[in-house]
């Protein structure tokens, strides 16, 4: 299985969305019926890179490059605050990000990037 590329650790915290899906029905008298869809919960992690956290553009390009070639699968990532691994997807068929030129007060100006993406347990 492929490995989520290295790259600097996004913003903290990271924000974490725990889904466990119901189908729910609702009655006269206001009742209603609540029927689990899954056995299990799954967590939906957003990590992002914006503000003082940006990727340089080789960083930007290798995660570009992996959601290209590994989007519609699962991968491992590990999470860049506690080391554990999870097997993931990305929950999006999108990739949005943003470039900024940023120049420094020795050197040439260079293009960052700003990118928030959401990864999905499998």
């Amino acid at each position: 299985m492929a490995t989520f590329p290295t790259v600097r650790a996004p913003l903290f915290p990271i924000k974490i969305k725990e889904v466990r899906p119901v189908h729910r029905t609702s009655f006269e008298a206001n009742y209603q019926q609540v029927i689990r869809k899954a056995v299990r919960s799954r967590r939906i992690w957003t990590t992002e890179w914006k503000n003082s956290i940006l990727l340089t553009s080789t960083e930007f390009n290798l995660i570009r490059t992996f959601f290209n070639s590994y989007q519609g699968e699962y991968f491992d990532w590990v999470h860049p605050y506690t080391s554990v691994t999870h097997s993931v997807t990305f929950n999006a068929d999108e990739l949005n990000y943003d470039e900024e030129l940023i120049s420094y007060k020795i050197g040439t100006p260079a293009i960052y990037y700003s990118l928030s993406l959401e990864l999905s347990e499998a």
